[in-house]
This record gives structure tokens, C-alpha cells and sequence, in this order.
């Protein structure tokens, strides 16, 4: 598993207040000015909005909020840690696995998938079987992200190699 995956980058993330739309619009404007500056290759993968069929097609997947709103504004390209969020068409076309998890990224750098909890948590499920929490939602990985990014605690190293933790 990757950094952030296994633990590398600090303990599981913890609950934060319920972000609105506004909030996750502005992580996303701030995620990219840090690519626009530091990690243009990122910037560039960035797809357009979800459409309406897209966004119709993944309506019944009890999504988080701020998982459809990330889709509203990008559908697809979205890298979060070690972590591409799946574009509408893969979701939709993704099943609940037992015990109610459902894929929503898939690393980068290894064969571990990131997941939605039935309980809205996040975690990380590499083909072994096991499984690290990550964040109590997709909200506060995002807003998580948007900090480690903004304070420079990550490098970019390249598409390959993706980001790095620093100090």
C-alpha cells in the first residue's frame, strides 16, 4: 500500500463538521492552484464536469454529498493521496462487495482500493483482504487533502511517481 494507505502519513482521520457544497468547491480551487503551481501533469488529468446522465446514473449509490460534488465539478482525474476517485461511469458501473463496501479509487502506486463503508467511512482494501481506515468520510479526505497540499507537505515526483510526504 502507499503512503497515505498504510498509515505512513498519520493515524486514520478523524470526524469533522459536515462540509456544504461551497466548502468542497473550495478545497477543489485550492487542490488546484497547488497543482497549477507545483504539479501541472495533475492539473492536465483533470476531467470536465459529470453530466446529468452521469450524475443520474450513480443517484442511487447513496453516495456522500461531497463525493457528488467532487463529481459535479470533476468527472474523473481526481487524485487524492495515493488515490484516483473513479469517474460516474465506473462507479455506476461498480457493485457493493460483502459486507457493503463499494470501490470509489484505486491507487496508484499499488493494488489497493480505496472505499466507501457502509457507514460513509473510508477505508483502504488491498487484494489480500486487508483493510485500513482511512477517514470517517470522503469529505474530511478531501478537505485532508487540501491541507497537506496547501501546508507543502507533499512533493510531486512525477505521474509515475506521484506525491510523497515530506519531513
Amino acid at each position: 500500500m502507499g503512503d497515505f494507505a498504510t498509515g505512513r502519513v498519520g493515524a486514520a482521520l478523524g470526524p469533522a463538521d459536515d462540509p456544504s457544497e461551497d466548502d468542497v468547491r473550495q478545497a477543489f480551487v485550492d487542490v488546484e492552484s497547488w497543482l497549477a503551481a507545483k504539479a501541472k501533469p495533475m492539473l492536465d488529468r483533470l476531467r470536465p464536469p459529470a453530466s446529468a446522465a452521469g450524475l443520474q446514473a450513480v443517484g442511487a449509490l447513496h453516495l456522500p454529498d461531497a463525493l457528488v460534488w467532487a463529481l459535479m465539478l470533476h468527472d474523473g482525474g481526481v487524485r487524492v493521496f495515493d488515490f484516483d476517485i473513479h469517474d460516474t461511469s465506473a462507479l455506476a458501473s461498480s457493485q457493493a462487495q460483502p459486507g457493503g463496501h463499494r470501490a470509489i479509487g484505486t491507487s496508484a502506486v499499488d493494488d489497493v482500493q480505496l472505499c466507501l463503508e457502509r457507514d460513509q467511512s473510508i477505508t483502504a482494501r488491498s487484494a489480500d483482504g486487508s483493510c485500513a481506515a482511512i477517514a470517517s468520510s470522503f469529505a474530511v479526505l478531501l478537505q485532508s487533502w487540501r491541507d497537506a497540499l496547501v501546508s507543502n507537505r507533499f512533493v510531486f515526483l512525477g505521474e509515475d511517481e506521484g506525491f510523497v510526504e515530506v519531513g
